[in-house]
């Protein structure tokens, strides 16, 4: 049984299996870039199913459809964690189980390196050369211990072993960036809300225009549950009239805990863990009021406008009071200076002018009975701000013009383990690339009224840079013991 298991222990490490593993997972990425899939555009994936119903049924039913949540994918990152994961235990375990081992230090191996240095002075006791030897190495940055060796006074000196951590840590970084990831996928949550200009919501689920992820662990009473409040909108434009950037004031949070904050495109804001993030969609809202005969108030909204492609071209809306029965087309024009040259931007709230259509259903009878309803339209015209239109008992009043803006918040508590694991990440490189660890190994050994220095360096990397730095080191070391002649092998 130990056996089994020591065989399972070996190939759960394996680096032939890590890099399978990607080579299926890569395979599998590319893959959901040419079939369409389900969490992507679900209009594009109805057309295109409808276009190959056999091949859809197909691609379903063996989760092709839906690639990044099917049992293989997952099971495969899930592989991919515990070859990792044995792969770091490993190799931290060797680099401790290293540390309470003692080297042992043989002179013929000693002598077989090509960066092998002996030298020789008269004398018959080692100890005050092993004393200086280990000083000498000392003052220049080295570790230095007692190795075992054979053949005389093992010494063996080392710089730089921070790197040894470089791999270790990297392999952890991995293991937190996939542990992040698993949690995102399972917890985070995604949505879309809009805001016009003084309006206030509640970050709660009901609020949210758009849901766009939702993890299978993340429920309703997860929602956070404060405020938030669009003061100030502004929109920066370039000299060619395009859109530079977009700016917000947000009043976060509820009572005296709120917030005001400022967020921007590339810029989010976070409070309580939840990231609110300023998207590029937005456009003008129109306070728009519908009355009686009498002056009482049928209904009165915010429509917002959404804006269209092309600059100068105006921004359209639609709007259905239930209560008044009617539904209303528009074409707004936040800055109508701008279409007789009056200078700033077209989507700059200025003179704003609504074009509007009213429709309203009109029963069609015959014999005396309702057969259909169709709608006419019963009053078409321009209202600039403040003006009133009157049609079939109603008014129609153009009140107030605004800017709305969309913004995504996110919720993702695996996010922040995430970022520390690329962190991590990049520190580990950084030991990786920028620390060297440097190994000398020497031999102090008597015989024939001679004491013998004998020894070798090597280095993880740059080695040609280390041969030289090792060669200007055995001269320094021949000063300090008063040899006359160094003979290097």
């Amino acid at each position: 049984m130990i056996r089994i298991l020591q065989k399972a222990w070996k190939f759960a490490q394996s680096r032939k299996l890590a890099v399978w593993l990607l080579i299926i997972l890569g395979a599998l990425v590319g893959l959901s870039r040419i079939i369409p899939q389900r969490s992507t555009d679900q209009a594009f994936y109805k057309t295109w199913g409808s276009a190959h119903p056999f091949l859809t049924r197909l691609l379903e039913r063996t989760d092709l459809t839906s690639i990044y949540s099917s049992w293989f994918f997952i099971a495969l990152c899930a592989a991919l964690f515990v070859n990792t994961a044995v792969c770091t235990v490993q190799r931290v375990s060797d680099l401790f189980a290293a540390r309470g081992r003692k080297a042992e230090l043989k002179l013929n191996e000693i002598r077989s390196l090509k960066s092998c240095f002996e030298f020789f002075q008269p004398g018959s006791d080692v100890k005050p050369v092993v004393a200086k030897v280990v000083g000498f190495l000392r003052k220049r940055g080295y570790k230095v211990v007692p190795a075992r060796s054979p053949d005389g006074v093992g010494i063996f000196a080392t710089r730089g072993r921070l790197a040894r951590w470089g791999g270790p840590l990297f392999h952890s970084a991995l293991l937190l960036i996939f542990l992040g990831g698993a949690i995102a996928g399972l917890t985070r949550f995604s949505g879309v809300v809009e805001l016009t200009e003084g309006q206030s919501i509640v970050e709660e689920e009901t609020s949210y225009v758009k849901r766009l992820e939702q993890g299978p662990l993340f429920n309703s009473a997860d929602h956070r549950g404060f405020g938030i409040k669009l003061v100030k909108f502004k929109p920066v434009y370039l000299a060619t009239e395009e859109t530079k950037n977009f700016y917000s004031t947000l009043m976060v949070g509820d009572g005296w805990e709120s917030q005001q904050m400022d967020t921007y495109v590339s810029q989010p804001v976070t409070y309580k863990g939840v990231i609110i993030y300023q998207n590029q969609v937005n456009g003008v809202s129109a306070l728009l009021t519908v009355t009686d005969e009498q002056g009482r108030t049928i209904n009165s909204t915010f429509v917002s406008f959404d804006k269209p492609h092309g600059i100068g071209n105006p921004l359209t809306g639609k709007y259905e009071p239930q209560e008044a029965g009617i539904s209303i087309e528009g074409k707004l024009y936040p800055n109508s200076d701008w279409r007789i040259g009056g200078g700033s931007p077209a989507w700059e709230i200025r003179k704003p002018v609504l074009d509007l259509k009213v429709l309203q259903d009109k029963p069609i009878v015959k014999d005396k009975k309702v057969i259909r309803k169709e709608k006419k339209v019963v009053y078409a015209g321009h209202l600039a701000l403040g003006q009133v239109a009157k049609f079939d008992k109603l008014q129609f009043k153009f009140e107030d013009v605004k800017y709305w803006s969309s913004y995504r918040i996110v919720m993702d508590r695996g996010q922040p383990i995430i970022f520390a694991g690329f962190w991590l990440g990049l520190f580990s490189l950084g030991l990786l690339s920028l620390l060297n660890e440097k190994r000398i190994s020497i031999i102090i050994r008597t015989g024939d009224g001679m004491v013998g220095v004998s020894g070798a360096g090597t280095a993880d990397k740059y080695r040609a840079s280390f041969a030289e730095e090792l060669q200007i080191l055995v001269e320094e070391l021949e000063v300090a013991l008063g040899v006359e002649k160094v003979e290097e092998r």
